[in-house]
């Protein structure tokens, strides 16, 4: 989200990204996207607009967690000056586990946006061109035996972002 990179000082284009991300994929580098949810001022459109962004870029590995405040950041300083937030339970700060990560979106309840992470996640694993490309590639690299336990460990996964963004 353009609005959301500029208010943390990222000033890199989307049409940069899509270039780079061109630029991989012309000279067979894996291109590995990662990106975060759950900034304060994101709306539930916000976050839609960055999953269609990331299927629009195709990109070989998708990866996301919901943003974590970490002490001695800015962005702690601001939630605890904005929002009173006090989490010192380290054990919450997992941006991987939606369910525990210790952030505040005072446009979009927790739960929801628990339920966008595993709508996202499922948008992108689900779509038959990436289960492919990823069944091909995971026995190319591992052979026969290792693809298929690989194959197991990515369908638990994958049965478990379907169920929680179910829920």
């Amino acid at each position: 989200n353009s609005k959301t990179l500029r208010n943390y000082n990222k000033f890199i284009k989307k049409e940069t990204v899509f270039k780079a991300v061109e630029l991989l994929r012309s000279v067979k580098i894996e291109s590995r996207l990662f990106f975060i949810i759950g900034f304060p001022e994101e709306t539930r459109e916000d976050v839609l607009n960055t999953f269609d962004f990331a299927n629009k870029l195709k990109p070989d590995i998708f990866q996301m967690c919901i943003l974590v405040p970490f002490p001695g950041t800015k962005l702690r300083e601001r939630y605890e000056r904005d929002y009173a937030f006090q989490d010192e339970n380290w054990d919450s700060y997992l941006g991987f586990c939606p369910e525990y990560a210790p952030t505040i979106t005072p446009f979009i309840p927790k739960k929801e946006l628990v339920t966008l992470f595993y709508q996202g996640y499922r948008g992108f694993f689900l779509n038959p061109k990436n289960i492919i490309k990823n069944l091909a590639k995971t026995l190319s690299n591992l052979g026969l035996k290792k693809g298929v336990e690989d194959i197991i460990k990515k369908a638990q996964f994958i049965y478990h972002i379907n169920r929680a963004s179910l829920k």
